[in-house]
C-alpha cells in the first residue's frame, strides 16, 4: 500500500526517501516543555518509520438509534502501515481555511515503468490484465453511488494522494482531472472557484473532546483555537470516537494519524503523532503553524518501507489534473540539503 496525504495531499509512487537527521539527534539540548507536551525544533518534514504492527481492535458492527446500544467484534490486524491500511477520513477541527484539497490514484494505464529499489513510495502496479474487482456501495445525499474497492482482492494495489494547498490552482478543470499522467486526480475541492468533484464533506457538529462547532472558526468552546487536521479510521466518523468501547473502534485502537494538531490554545506550533493502540508515538520535533498565510502540504504512505511521511511543500507547487512520477519525487527533494529540516522518527 502506499499513500501520500497532508494538509495538503496523498500520492503515490517511486519516490526515494530522503533522510534527515533522527528524532534524538535533532532534540539532543533543544527540547522545552509546553503544556504538558514536548517541543523540540520547527521542521519542514517528518517521517516515521515502522509503522505497521499487528492486533486487533473491535470493528462496530451494529449501532441503535434508539438505545444507544452498540455491538461490535473483534477485527485483526498486521503488516504495513496496518492498522492505517484500512478505509481512513480526513478530520479538521477549526480555525482552518481549506483552500484546496485533491485525491490522485495512480494511472492503470500509464506506460512508464518504476523500478523496485530501496526505498521505492507507493503502490505497486498492476499487471496488463483485465482488472475485477469489487465495488463498494453506499447512500450519500439520498443516492445509491458505487466505486471500486482499491483494497479487494485480486485488484491492482493502489495509491491515493490527497492535497491541501494555500494557493488556488490555477487552469484546474471542473472535473476531477486529466486523463493523462503517472497519477490521475479523482477527487478535487477548490475553495475559490467553489468546485467540488468527486468528494463528500460530512460536516459533523464536533463532539466529546473535538470541541463545538460554529460556522465562524470552525470547532471552538474547549478547543478554541487549537487547529488541527487528522486521519482516523473511517468507521470512526460514522460511529463514535470517545465513549463505549463497544461503540468506537477507537477505543480499541483501529487507528489515527495526527498530521498537524496544535494542542493548546494559541499555540504556534502544529505537532504529529500515530495512535495505534500500544503501538504510539509521537516526534517532539514540530511543524510551524501558519497564521499570517496558510501552507501546502502532503502525506505519503509507503508500504514497502512501511513508512510514513509528512511534508510541508513550496507554495508553488501544482495541484494539477494529473501528476508524473518526477513531479511528486520532486515535493520530496525540495528540502534534501537542509538535514536540520528533515527529522526521522522510528516507531517503538
Amino acid at each position: 500500500m502506499r499513500q501520500f496525504l497532508a494538509a495538503g495531499a496523498v500520492i503515490a509512487a517511486s519516490i526515494p526517501v530522503v533522510l534527515g537527521k533522527t528524532s534524538q539527534e535533532l532534540c539532543a539540548g533543544s527540547s522545552q516543555q509546553i503544556g504538558g507536551n514536548y517541543y523540540c525544533k520547527a521542521v519542514s518534514a517528518i517521517t516515521y518509520t515502522g509503522v505497521g504492527s499487528s492486533g486487533s481492535y473491535n470493528a462496530v458492527t451494529s449501532m441503535d438509534p434508539t438505545t444507544g446500544q452498540c455491538a461490535s467484534t473483534p477485527r485483526s490486524y498486521s503488516g504495513q502501515l496496518a492498522p492505517l491500511c484500512d478505509e481512513v477520513a480526513m478530520h479538521i477541527r477549526g480555525p482552518v481555511h481549506l483552500k484546496q484539497f485533491a485525491v490522485y490514484y495512480q494511472n492503470p494505464s500509464s506506460s512508464s515503468k518504476r523500478k523496485r529499489h530501496g526505498h521505492q513510495h507507493l503502490h505497486k502496479r498492476g499487471g496488463e490484465v483485465q482488472e475485477k474487482r469489487d465495488y463498494i456501495t453506499a447512500t450519500i445525499n439520498g443516492e445509491v453511488v458505487s466505486w471500486p474497492n482499491p483494497n479487494s482482492p485480486g485488484s491492482p494495489q493502489t495509491a491515493a494522494a490527497a492535497a491541501a494547498s494555500s494557493i488556488p490552482a490555477q487552469g484546474n478543470s471542473i472535473s476531477p482531472g486529466d486523463s493523462t499522467g503517472d497519477w490521475l486526480r479523482a477527487g478535487y475541492y477548490n475553495a475559490a472557484s467553489a468546485t467540488l468533484a468527486n468528494l463528500t464533506f460530512l460536516n459533523n457538529m464536533g463532539g466529546q473532546g473535538s470541541g463545538t462547532f460554529d460556522y465562524d472558526s470552525g470547532a471552538s468552546g474547549m478547543n478554541a483555537d487549537m487547529p488541527a487536521i487528522w486521519m482516523l479510521n473511517a468507521q470512526i466518523g460514522r460511529t463514535l470516537q470517545y465513549g463505549k468501547p463497544e461503540c468506537s473502534c477507537w477505543t480499541t485502537g483501529c487507528g489515527e494519524f495526527d498530521l498537524f494538531e496544535v494542542l493548546d490554545a494559541g499555540n504556534n506550533r502544529c505537532k504529529s503523532t500515530l495512535h495505534m493502540g500500544s503501538h504510539s508515538a509521537g516526534d517532539s520535533n514540530y511543524f510551524q503553524r501558519p497564521t499570517g498565510d496558510c501552507i501546502k502540504a502532503a502525506v505519503l504512505f509507503d508500504g514497502p518501507s512501511n513508512s510514513v511521511s509528512i511534508q510541508v511543500l513550496d507554495p508553488s507547487t501544482a495541484i494539477s489534473g494529473s501528476l508524473t512520477n518526477a513531479q511528486v519525487a520532486a515535493m520530496w527533494k525540495q528540502f534534501a540539503l537542509d538535514s536540520d529540516k528533515i527529522s526521522v522518527f522510528q516507531m517503538p
